[in-house]
This record gives C-alpha cells, structure tokens and sequence, in this order.
C-alpha cells in the first residue's frame, strides 16, 4: 500500500509539472505576442501643382524618400506617407530647372492639403531663349506660366561660362545669326555638362547643322568630315541622311530633317510618352501646321526617341526627345518640328505639350 501510495504522488507531481511547463511556455508566447512592434501608420499629404501664374502641372514628380507619386491632368495628387516629418520634393523633369520643398508633419490617418502658396512649383535655374521670326516660345514661358527667362542672342553661344548660368535654352524657328565651330563646340559641351536644349522646326541647324563647311567641327559620336555643301533650301526633298549636313554637334545618323513640310491639319497624332499622355488626359492630338517648309524628320535613331507620330498621312515622328545620360554625363534635348509662332493661334493642347516640354528641361 506504501508503495501504490507513492508511485501515485510521484504521478501526480510528473503531471503538475508538465501542466506547469505549459503554462509557463503558454505565458511567455503571450508576453512575446504583445511587445510585437506594430505595422506601421499612414497619413495622407495632398495638394495641387501650378504655376506662379495659376496654371495647373500634370505630371509634375512628388517626392518623399522612397514614396512618389505624379500630379492627374488637373494637376492634382496624393501621397501616403508614415507617420513623422517628411521633406517632400515637387519637380518637373530631374528638378535641375523646376522644383520646390515642403516640410510636412504627418500624423496617423489625417489628411495634410497643402495650400497654394506650399504647391507652386518654383523656378530655381534661370532659363534662356534666342528669338526667333517663327516661333515665340517665351509667351509660354513668361506670360502664360509666370516664370522668367532672358533673351540672348547667337553670338552669346561664343561664351559657355555664360551658356552655363542658364539651366535650359530656348532655340526658337527662325533665329537671326551665323553658326561656326566655336559655338557648336559650346552647344556640345554645354549638354555634356547637364544643361538642356529645346528646339523647333529650322532650329535643327543648332543640332544637325547648317551646312556651312568647318572642319574643326565637333561632334558627340563622330569626328568624320562633312561635305561642303550648304543646307537644304525650303521645299527641297533633299535627304540629309544620305547628304549630310556641314556643322552641328549631333549626326544625321541620329536625326535627319527636310524643309518640304506642306501646310497641313495632322489629325490624331500618335502620343508615345506617358506623361503628355498623362497632360492631356488622352493619347492623340491634332496639329495644325499652317507654314510651309517646316522641316520634316526623315530619320530618327539612337540616342533620340520618337514622343508624337503621325501614323496616318506618312510624316512620321513630330516631336522626339534624346537623353544623353547613360551615354555620357548629359543634359536633355527636345526637338518639335511644331511650335508657338505670331503668325497663327495654336491649339490648347499643342500649348499644354509646349507646356509640358518647357517644364521638363
């Protein structure tokens, strides 16, 4: 009987320590459970991009660390962001030109709208133009967004120092002055050192040339020597990209234009980039081009890409766009064969493209 009786409280204390055991585990997996760091909390930042003179930004950048997002077609945009101080970036293109900062506090689950004054994005680089007798790309600049800009003139291309205290330059169609080599030099190293070219329609002699021989001319891919020849006179079928063109700083293996563009309405013009896409709120435009001999591309490869085609009439790409970075420490260049000019009203929506491409520099 003494024996069962202990084999019995042996038992009984094996179970209570067991049962003991897994209280014990039971409580620690439940102390662990409630120090479990907690998913972490959003607020929400909203605002609305413009310009000093009101005018709404699509497709501007909002930045915040790793968090982004872009502004609609009515220039609009919200960002979730984690709780605590936020220094959010508003900025077109890579913000050389365009950009402004707002601190921000966001708390859990509160909206934080900023007021105009917080979303206007600001100009922190002056930009330039060159006149032009076709084309007025500063009305845009200054009248229409508020922002300033500095007229200049060809020769002011003979001083690169001077080039470089502009973070973009203008080259409006028709511009009045002799290129050379020096000022082609100038152009080369200018986007080589991260500045921003904009040209449109006869323009393209600042990029491809304007015929006249020099063979001290440099170039970004080729130093081969071009033939002496002078540039394509208006109406001409002339192709450059199997004669080239004298001067400039880009080949014609990369882009190529004709003067024989006829006055013409170009209707759905094919959109390739997102963000015109994005600007407009659709993927096609018209295009009026109511002046004769505008230069039409005949070829365009590598580095520049094709941003707005007309895929019905046969005239291929409008408006094509090169950035260098990659291929080397570079700018960006844009190139219209459209453009703002006194001769003529132009549509809302090529308005808000030139729009886009001024802010974008």
């Amino acid at each position: 009987n003494i024996m069962k009786t202990l084999q019995k409280q042996i038992i009984a204390f094996c179970i209570l320590l067991t049962l003991t055991g897994v209280v014990f585990v039971s409580c620690k997996k439940d102390k662990d459970n409630n120090n479990t760091v907690p998913a972490t909390e959003y607020g929400v930042v909203t605002g609305k991009v413009h310009s000093p003179n009101n005018v709404v930004i699509a497709s501007a950048k909002i930045i915040s660390g790793e968090y982004s997002t872009i502004s609609n077609t009515q220039g609009e945009f919200s960002l979730s962001l984690p709780i605590g101080f936020h220094k959010l970036i508003i900025q077109t293109g890579s913000g050389h030109v365009f950009k402004s900062e707002v601190d921000v506090q966001v708390n859990a689950h509160e909206t934080i709208s900023l007021d105009k004054a917080q979303s206007e994005l600001k100009q922190v680089k002056q930009i330039a133009f060159i006149p032009g007798a076709y084309d007025r790309i500063e009305t845009i600049i200054i009248d229409t967004l508020g922002y300033t800009a500095t007229a200049i003139t060809v020769s002011s291309l003979d001083n690169l120092n001077f080039m470089q205290s502009f973070g973009g330059i203008f080259l409006n169609c028709g511009v009045n002055g002799n290129l050379d080599s020096l000022k082609y030099a100038n152009l080369n190293n200018y986007v080589s050192g991260g500045g921003n070219l904009y040209a449109s329609d006869w323009s393209v002699e600042f990029l491809t040339g304007d015929g006249f021989f020099r063979p001290s001319a440099s170039s970004f891919f080729t130093n081969s020597a071009f033939k002496n020849q002078t540039h394509e006179a208006a109406y001409s079928t002339m192709s450059t990209c199997t004669s080239p063109l004298n001067g400039g700083f880009l080949p014609d293996s990369a882009l190529c234009t004709a003067k024989f563009g006829p006055v013409t309405m170009v209707q759905n013009a094919h959109i390739l980039d997102p963000d015109i896409i994005n600007v407009l709120g659709k993927d096609s435009m018209d295009i009026y081009y109511d002046l004769n001999a505008w230069e039409v591309i005949s070829l365009v490869n590598a580095p520049f890409t094709t941003i707005i085609e007309d895929t019905q009439s046969g005239l291929g790409s409008l408006a094509v766009s090169c950035d260098l970075n990659g291929t080397i420490p570079a700018g960006h260049i844009t190139y219209t064969t459209f453009h703002n000019h006194p001769q003529g009203n132009i549509s809302q929506d090529v308005k808000l493209v030139l729009q886009h491409f001024i802010l974008n520099m």
